[in-house]
């Protein structure tokens, strides 16, 4: 088996949370994108395309996988409702992905990680735009969580506490 056995109950922890833990990027399983085209062009492309990447991490300290709570957001038809999250955002042009990614999480928890491999790729379409989720597996190095504006709440969860929480929101999400 190509896993030791801490990283593999962290992968079991990370199946578990894309599975349990509803965030608004959470859709199915996407390829990633690939081109031959040079930075600007890919930048002009994605612009044209109205294509945003997106990164996300999920940081663990041990066996406790970083939930964040997203903040409820205004937009054109009312309230969002507060959803969880994991640190992460969108990629700005011409940045690396793994930099976009601990930049998100230095500015939304002022944490520090060390990123690991990607995980997982998905994509979904709002408004018009498509983006693209990259999902990495991070190790929290040192720090204490402090919150940024746009999230309300930071919990480190086992997976026993992940399952409970999806099995808490399933009734909100089925009304939604």
């Amino acid at each position: 088996h190509p896993y030791d056995n801490v990283t593999f109950s962290k992968l079991v922890i990370y199946q578990e949370a894309r599975k349990h833990i509803p965030t608004y990027m959470n859709t199915q399983t996407n390829m990633p994108i690939t081109t031959e085209l040079t930075e600007d062009q890919r930048c002009a492309a994605l612009d044209a395309l109205q294509l945003r990447n997106v990164v996300k991490a999920f940081v663990f300290k041990g066996e406790k996988l970083l939930v964040l709570t997203r903040r409820p957001r205004t937009h054109g038809k009312g309230m969002t409702k507060s959803l969880l999250d994991f640190p992460g955002g969108i990629v700005d042009p011409g940045e690396e992905l793994d930099e976009a990614l601990l930049r998100e999480i230095e500015e939304e928890t002022q944490i520090n990680v060390e990123l690991g491999i990607p995980m997982h790729t998905s994509h979904m379409t709002r408004n018009g735009r498509t983006m693209v989720q990259f999902d990495y597996l991070a190790e929290w190095v040192d720090g204490t969580v402090q919150l940024s504006p746009e999230h309300t709440q930071a919990r480190w969860m086992t997976l026993d506490q992940i399952r409970a929480t999806r099995d808490a929101l399933l009734p909100l999400i089925e009304k939604a």
